[in-house]
């Protein structure tokens, strides 16, 4: 489980990941019912990101004491309040695959081109997929007809890519590419860059 700030932690005691354990208070709400809650207050706030580990023993009035530190799988969540990181932006090259890298943006390609991509990662609570996309529009903030395609990480450098219909029906002109990348915590990162496309002229002399 993934958990952004502003999420409730009740029920939770934590131990902080290289910093020492959880720093709080524990709170009981009795109940007739055989349901009762009992939570683990905060007195500091979460801010270190990493994976929280649920621990604390559970005992009823005959002696039956619960461990939660030996329930398999382990008790754990994930807390992430870091964006995920959108890396180089490049437009692939027709015919090699090529990458030609867009990450400073304004400049003039001159080779055709039949996708854009983007690096998206995060090391914390990882890429939600489903959410992130990138796309490239014209000057007109129209979105060049394609496709969008995803390389999660579970493969070799994980990217989001905008693959065009009719790469070669391109026409000359300023183009953005905008890319947004959501983890699984919920935390949103954008980029937009912008280039000119003019494709050389192929000129083929006779001798």
């Amino acid at each position: 489980e993934s958990i952004a700030p502003g999420q409730p932690l009740e029920g939770r005691r934590t131990e902080v990941p290289s910093a020492g354990s959880g720093v709080g208070s524990v709170g009981a709400s009795p109940s007739p019912e055989p349901l009762a809650s009992l939570a683990f207050q905060l007195t500091v706030p979460l801010s270190i990101n990493g994976i929280y580990t649920i621990q604390g023993k559970i005992a009823d009035r005959a002696g039956n004491v619960q461990d939660l530190g030996k329930i398999q799988p382990p008790l754990r969540f994930t807390y992430d309040n870091r964006p995920p990181d959108i890396g180089r932006l490049a437009a692939v090259e027709s015919g090699t695959g090529a990458l030609i890298p867009l990450d400073s943006g304004g400049g003039l390609i001159a080779q055709p081109i039949n996708a854009v991509t983007a690096d998206v990662n995060d090391v914390t609570a990882g890429v939600e997929w489903t959410q992130t996309k990138i796309v490239l529009k014209d000057g007109k903030e129209v979105a060049v007809p394609g496709a969008l395609q995803q390389k999660p990480a579970t493969q070799p450098n994980p990217q989001t890519l905008w693959l065009l219909n009719n790469p070669s029906q391109l026409q000359p002109g300023l183009y953005n590419v905008e890319v947004e990348a959501t983890d699984k915590a919920g935390n949103k990162a954008t980029k937009r860059l912008s280039f000119g496309f003019s494709q050389a002229v192929q000129l083929n002399p006779r001798v």
